[in-house]
């Protein structure tokens, strides 16, 4: 999809899903900058989505809530949001190329908070169902276990 118009945009829709952009803010706010927002939402675990596609929905008028070990901290509705689909996706397509398989985060209402190892996150969605997801310790290896300064490094041509 590119350069489409807003009115034609839900064509090339395949469906909707809950996503749980997650961010760990200290390493966020540690650098203040750009690559530093990029690495807090780059861990392993950091995007769940789920539980299934709908292909089938209209996303104007959804309930969405957020709960973390049972209590809210986020609830809304997709009417809330600054822009529709159809004028993000149609901006989007102005300055790159979507491909079947691309998926877009269309942001968080206010309510974002710090998680904790053995709080379970559950963001459910109208007409899509409750994506749950525990918050676990990182898995550990050996090679990121290492220094900094001993990391390989890699270097683009």
């Amino acid at each position: 999809m590119r350069n489409t118009p807003p009115e034609e945009v839900l064509d090339h829709v395949l469906g909707y899903t809950c996503g749980n952009d997650v961010t760990a803010r200290d390493i966020q706010i540690e650098g203040g900058n750009l690559l530093n927002l990029s690495v807090s939402k780059s861990f392993d675990t950091f995007n769940p989505v789920g539980p299934w596609l709908v292909t089938d929905l209209d996303p104007h008028n959804l309930n969405m809530t957020l709960s973390v070990s049972g209590k809210v901290r986020q609830k809304s509705n997709t009417s809330d949001m600054i822009f529709p689909v159809e004028i993000m996706l149609s901006y989007f397509s102005s300055i790159m190329t979507l491909l079947p398989g691309d998926l877009i985060m269309t942001g968080t209402p206010e309510g974002i908070g710090q998680m904790q190892i053995g709080e379970v996150c559950d963001l459910a969605i109208d007409g899509i169902g409750t994506l749950s997801n525990p918050i676990v310790a990182a898995a550990h290896t050996a090679e990121s276990a290492k220094p900094a300064a001993q990391a390989p490094v890699r270097r683009a041509v």
